[in-house]
C-alpha cells in the first residue's frame, strides 16, 4: 500500500487569507469565512492510499480520518495510463473509457510506478510515456 499526504503550504494560505476576511467581515459572511477556514483546515489534514491489486487500483482519500472516497478500478475500465516525469516524480494518469482521469502523484515509498507499468503490461492496458526532461540532441 503506498500513501501521499496533502501539500500544506497552499492550504494554509488560503486558511489565513479566509480568516483575515472573517476578522474584517460582519455577520453572515463572517460566519460564512470561518466555515470556509475550517473546511480548508479539514482538508489541510488528508491523506491519500493507493493499492495495486492483481486485477485493479483501489484509490482511497481520506479527510480528517474517515474514507471520505475508496475507488476500486478494474483493469477492464482502464482506457490508457500516462507517464509524465518531471525532474521532480513521476505522475500516472489514468483514463478510464466512462468517467474522469485520476491522478496518482507523491505516493510513498517509491516504486509504485513501476509496480503501475508492469500491471499495464500484465492486463495489456495502453501505456504512454512522456518526460519533460531536457534531452541532449
Amino acid at each position: 500500500m503506498y500513501k501521499a499526504k496533502e501539500s500544506k503550504f497552499l492550504w494554509l494560505l488560503l486558511l489565513i487569507t479566509s480568516l483575515v476576511y472573517a476578522f474584517f467581515l460582519d455577520g453572515v459572511y463572517q460566519l460564512l469565512a470561518v466555515v470556509v477556514a475550517a473546511i480548508f483546515a479539514v482538508i489541510m489534514f488528508s491523506h491519500y492510499t493507493l493499492s495495486i491489486n492483481e486485477n485493479s487500483i483501489t484509490f482511497s482519500w481520506y479527510l480528517a480520518g474517515l474514507r471520505a472516497l475508496n475507488r476500486e478500478i478494474p483493469a477492464s475500465s482502464m482506457k490508457r495510463i500516462t507517464f509524465i516525469t518531471s525532474i521532480r516524480q513521476t505522475l500516472a494518469l489514468v483514463e478510464l473509457h466512462k468517467g474522469f482521469r485520476v491522478k496518482l502523484h507523491r505516493f510513498r515509498p517509491d516504486g509504485y510506478i513501476e509496480e503501475l507499468k508492469s500491471f499495464t503490461d500484465l492486463h495489456q492496458v495502453d501505456k504512454e510515456e512522456t518526460s519533460f526532461l531536457k534531452q541532449d540532441q
